[in-house]
């Protein structure tokens, strides 16, 4: 089958990004003429079920190739050339990207030509559409890019300058669709909220019984940065131990804040109550998930302005009918409302507290809110209707190219 459409990422596969997997998976099966390629390895071991792509360097390491190893940790020349570039205004970052991985770019090209694709596409505003929107403009192909919570919110390079000659653009939450347009002034026939979304048939709705386990089992999944609010939610913790509300919090997940949070544990003296499982399969991030009496979600802003958008744990959550307790920073204000939710206040642990006591106090009521959360997934997240809007997109590039 020819391959008309080249679908760029940057590191392939990472363990966070489940959704780009499934997103591939369906584009696939929906038959549009994909050449999946990564820039390089991602964090997470690659397993039988997930799509194959093409390393743009396979003779980096053997023939699949930089290893994950080096990915998630580059040696302190590369560290050191990172954080020079972060300095730097964003025009001039993106001068410095394009001389450091001039060798990316020249692979891109020739395997442009190689393989005769006629429409390039990058998911994330990174290096990744960098390399798609240079390539493009030098051999004279459309392009298209797929953004990102943080590259609205938190921009490495000129999103403007990235998105200019794009023919389309997709986005996957409202409010980051809100502030592109407001920063990037793009028409509306050119920008399309696409959500990600679940295979409906996959997850099953199972709410707890009428009765919470005691101690409360407590779920927290994602990366251990600033912006998912992890110390407020150990901080709740303190607060239900203080008052006799027995509860234990399993945190799934890694990331640079995790030394500081384990630290923070210890000093308020929780940390007996917090398991720690690091970075693990999906079908056990599933298992974890069935066996939690409630997910908590207390995101907030990080200080160079990153946040949320929807995490597919959310939405995993409420399709199988777990409690939520979350904030409404970013993208989750469109997942959860007072009816699909209990909401507590970003930085403010006393409110994680209070929701979680709430739950605890009214178990049918959990219930009847889970419900409504499931019906929510049914009605905006299906994952089925979202390739196809995704699908139709391409097939139109394909057709006018």
């Amino acid at each position: 089958m020819e391959r008309s459409i080249l679908y760029l990422l940057g590191s392939y596969p990472r363990w966070s990004e489940t959704f780009l997997r499934q997103d591939l998976t369906l584009l696939q099966q929906l038959g549009v003429p994909l050449l999946p390629v990564a820039l390089q390895e991602g964090d997470a071991e690659k397993q039988a079920d997930w799509p194959a792509v093409q390393y743009l360097d396979p003779g980096q390491a053997g023939s699949t190739g930089i290893s994950a190893e080096s990915a998630a940790s580059p040696g302190k020349a590369s560290r050191f050339a990172d954080r020079v570039a972060g300095w730097l205004p964003p025009g001039l970052r993106t001068q410095a990207s394009l001389w450091k991985h001039g060798h990316w770019l020249r692979l891109l090209t020739e395997l442009v030509r190689e393989s005769a694709c006629r429409h390039l596409h990058a998911e994330f505003a990174d290096i990744a559409a960098l390399m798609v929107a240079t390539v493009a403009r030098d051999l004279g192909l459309t392009y298209s890019l797929g953004v990102h919570a943080r590259d609205i919110h938190a921009p490495k390079f000129r999103l403007k300058e990235l998105i200019r000659g794009a023919s389309f653009v997709t986005v996957c939450n409202a409010a980051a669709l809100e502030q592109l347009q407001a920063a990037c002034e793009i028409s509306s026939d050119r920008v399309h909220l696409i959500y990600h979304g679940l295979i409906l048939k996959d997850w099953s709705f199972a709410p707890p019984g009428p009765v919470l386990n005691t101690p409360i089992r407590l779920l927290f999944v994602g990366r251990l940065v600033a912006k998912k609010g992890l110390n407020d939610l150990i901080r709740a913790i303190h607060r239900a131990k203080e008052t006799g509300l027995a509860c234990e919090l399993t945190i799934v997940g890694s990331g640079p804040e995790e030394e500081g949070l384990r630290t923070m544990a210890k000093w308020l003296c929780v940390h007996e109550l917090i398991h720690w499982h690091g970075v693990v399969p999906r079908e056990r991030v599933r298992q974890e998930l069935l066996q939690a009496d409630c997910l908590v979600v207390p995101s907030v802003v990080s200080a160079d302005g990153d946040r949320d958008g929807i995490p597919n744990v959310v939405v995993e959550a409420m399709a199988v009918g777990r409690p939520v307790i979350g904030t409404r920073v970013g993208g989750l204000g469109e997942a959860l409302f007072d009816e699909t939710a209990w909401l507590c206040e970003p930085g403010k642990p006393e409110t994680i507290f209070q929701r979680l006591r709430e739950v605890h106090a009214d178990p049918q009521h959990a219930w009847e809110k889970c419900g409504e959360a499931r019906r929510l997934v049914e009605r905006s997240f299906d994952a089925l209707v979202t390739a196809r809007d995704r699908a139709e997109l391409f097939r139109t590039m394909v057709s006018q190219s």
